[in-house]
C-alpha cells in the first residue's frame, strides 16, 4: 500500500492482523522486508504496520533524508491513517526515528520499544563508526553520511518523555552498553533489557526471540 506525505513523497507499507496497532521501523539500509516473520507473529494478536523509510525499500526516494524528516513522515502516518495510539518498535536507525517520534509527538504513540539506537555519532563504538565512514567512502551514500552526522539528540530532550518504554541492546552491540544505559536512564518511564551473547543484528534476526520481548513488554502494563 501507499501513504502520501504532505509533502507528496510515496511511503509504501504493508499491513495484517487485527487487534491492538503496533508499527514495525526498520535499520539504515534495510526495508520492512526484515519483519517478515515478525509481523506474522505479532498479527496474531495485533493490528501489525511495517514501513519502509524514504528512501528505503519500495518508498520513494526523496532529494532529502534527515532522522527528522522520518520521525515527521511516521508522525503524518499515524495521523493519516487514523492508527490511535500504536505502539512503535524501531531497530537501529528505526529506533532512533522512535525516539524522536516520542520526544516531539509523544501524545499520538503507545509504548515503544528502541533497539540499538544512539542518541548522536559518538555513542556508537569507535569501529562501527570508521566503517561507516570508511564505506561512506566508497559509495557517498547519503543514508550512510546521515549515520555519521546525525543524529543529535540530548539526553534532557527525553526527560519529558511519557511513553512507556523499553530500551534493548546487544550484549555485543556496536551501541557502546554506556549509551545505551544512558538512554534509558534519561526516559522517566523506562525499562532496560541488554541480551547477552548478541550483537546489533543478531537478536532482531531471531523472530520468536524478539516477539517474545516486545509481547512480554506490551502485556506488562
Amino acid at each position: 500500500m501507499i501513504f502520501y506525505t504532505s509533502s507528496g513523497l510515496q511511503l509504501y507499507y504493508e499491513v495484517s492482523g487485527n487487534g491492538s496497532p503496533v508499527i514495525l521501523l526498520h535499520g539504515n539500509g534495510e526495508s520492512g522486508r526484515t519483519f517478515n516473520e515478525h509481523a506474522k507473529f505479532l498479527s496474531v494478536k495485533h493490528r501489525v504496520y511495517v514501513i519502509d523509510s524514504r528512501c528505503h525499500g519500495k518508498s520513494e526516494r526523496a532529494a532529502q533524508i534527515s532522522y527528522a524528516l522520518m520521525a515527521q513522515d511516521l508522525k503524518e502516518f499515524i495521523v493519516g491513517v487514523k492508527i490511535t495510539n500504536p505502539a512503535v518498535f524501531g531497530s537501529s536507525d528505526g529506533g532512533i526515528v522512535a525516539l524522536i517520534a516520542a520526544k516531539d509527538y509523544g501524545g499520538l504513540l503507545g509504548p515503544i520499544i528502541v533497539a540499538g539506537a544512539n542518541l548522536y555519532p559518538d555513542g556508537l563504538k569507535r569501529s562501527a563508526l570508521f566503517g561507516m565512514k570508511f564505506l561512506y567512502f566508497l559509495t557517498r551514500n547519503k543514508r550512510l553520511l546521515m549515520s555519521i552526522k546525525e543524529p543529535d539528540i540530548l539526553p534532557e530532550e527525553l526527560f519529558n518523555v511519557k511513553n512507556r518504554t523499553l530500551v534493548l541492546a546487544g550484549e555485543f552491540d556496536m551501541v557502546k552498553t554506556e549509551h545505551t544505559k544512558l538512554i534509558a536512564a534519561s526516559l522517566p518511564n523506562s525499562s532496560l533489557i541488554i541480551i547477552k551473547g548478541e550483537n546489533h543484528f543478531s537478536y532482531v534476526g531471531k523472530p520468536v526471540v524478539l516477539c517474545k520481548i516486545i509481547e512480554d513488554f506490551l502485556n506488562n502494563n
